[in-house]
């Protein structure tokens, strides 16, 4: 988990950070170029653009799901917490934290893929087909960027606030 200042726990082990802005930003770029080439290289090769898959919104809103279910949990459980409530245990709010943080390089991924793709797509909107994929690939990225947004604050939310004794009468988590 990690703490009130943005390190991980106080023994053993490496501290994990936050998710920097700089590192999303690095990774959607880097994507972005990826999914134009990626949708140029197979339309060349295989002579036609390729079909965006309409699967994706519906795994990424589920995606969003979670991460908000998580974040629900954690801020009941660590941010609200009062004596007589669950705490929450150490490994719950590590695996919800390593969650957040695929999550949010992934998303980021995801939406540079897509945006990319959507570039590529847009050379020309007269063709109904690369109009219709433009908008998939568009709307596809815009989920992603949720995605991203909810893994951040899933991330914020398994922050553990400052403890100042053993009995403080707030969760014990670190």
């Amino acid at each position: 988990m990690i703490g009130a200042g943005g390190a991980g726990p106080p023994r053993g082990g490496k501290p994990l950070s936050t998710t920097r802005p700089a590192t999303l930003v690095a990774v959607l770029v880097v994507c972005v170029a990826l999914g134009w080439t990626g949708v140029r290289v197979v339309a060349t090769v295989a002579g036609a653009l390729p079909d965006v898959p309409l699967s994706a919104p519906v795994a990424l809103v589920f995606l969003v799901a979670v991460l908000a279910g998580g974040g629900l949990v954690m801020r009941r459980r660590v941010q609200q917490w009062r004596p007589g409530r669950e705490r929450v245990t150490p490994d719950l709010a590590v695996r919800l934290l390593v969650l957040a943080k695929a999550s949010a390089l992934a998303g980021a991924a995801v939406a540079g893929g897509y945006l990319g793709a959507a570039i590529a797509y847009a050379a020309d909107l007269a063709v109904p087909f690369r109009r219709m994929s433009t908008w998939w690939c568009l709307g596809s990225a815009a989920l992603a960027l949720v995605v991203v947004v909810a893994a951040l604050w899933l991330e914020r939310e398994c922050r553990t606030p400052p403890i100042d004794g053993p009995d403080d009468g707030r969760p014990a988590l670190g």
